[in-house]
């Protein structure tokens, strides 16, 4: 299988975050779509945890394959599908 992924900055954490690759524009629309999410619920995140970060953005995006969160102390969670 072959991923897509993106990186993602907000105020508390950094993001990696992998999908499987479809190959056409839709990687680019649902990257788009991740980071305008993670954008609208910034302050939300900002106050939780890694762990909860993580948990709440995989059951947001069940698709996601593997998603790294960790914050600027490089304190993180790691998820693999």
């Amino acid at each position: 299988m072959i991923l897509s992924s993106a990186f993602y900055n907000i105020t508390n954490y950094k993001f990696v975050l992998y999908w499987p690759m479809k190959g056409n524009s839709a990687d680019w629309s649902y990257a788009n779509k991740l980071g305008v999410w993670l954008q609208k619920n910034e302050k939300v995140l900002n106050k939780k945890s890694p762990t909860d970060v993580l948990k709440f953005v995989s059951e947001e995006f069940p698709d996601l394959t593997e998603i790294d969160v960790r914050d600027y102390k490089c304190v993180g969670a790691k998820w693999v599908k």
